[in-house]
């Protein structure tokens, strides 16, 4: 009886992480819409109603994300953490310090509290150099 209890669990639990690693890869797919929706957005400064459509189109989305527990991963201004950032970039900055993030290319995601996405960023490595 037991091991037909630890069998079921067993089974149950590799059922469960299938199900987590298909949904995983599905959500993975979604969040290019998001950046595009960003990118139009910037695109459209231009013609403000356009940009109001693409405002309400983007929010809805992020929407529907967060109903799912997925939430952007912090990155401007932070330190930079490589669990959740992936620096693509390093440039110096009198006005942050070094390991700072100054930039975002493109935002990362959590799903449920585990990475989805690493958030592209560049990093400050704080004084320029003196060329003298």
């Amino acid at each position: 009886m037991a091991e037909f209890e630890n069998y079921k669990r067993r089974s149950q639990k590799d059922v469960d992480e299938r199900i987590r690693s298909a949904l995983g890869r599905l959500l993975e797919d979604f969040l290019p819409l998001g950046d595009n929706l960003h990118r139009a957005k910037e695109a459209a400064q231009g013609a403000p109603q356009i940009a109001d459509g693409i405002t309400m189109v983007e929010q809805a989305f992020f929407t529907a994300l967060a109903k799912h527990d997925i939430a952007p991963v912090l990155a401007l201004g932070c330190t930079f953490d490589p669990a959740v950032h992936e620096a693509i970039a390093q440039q110096p900055s009198t006005e942050r310090e070094a390991g700072l993030i100054i930039g975002e290319v493109e935002k990362g995601y959590l799903w449920k509290g585990n990475l989805l996405r690493a958030a592209r960023v560049v990093v400050s490595t704080g004084e320029p150099k003196d060329e003298t």
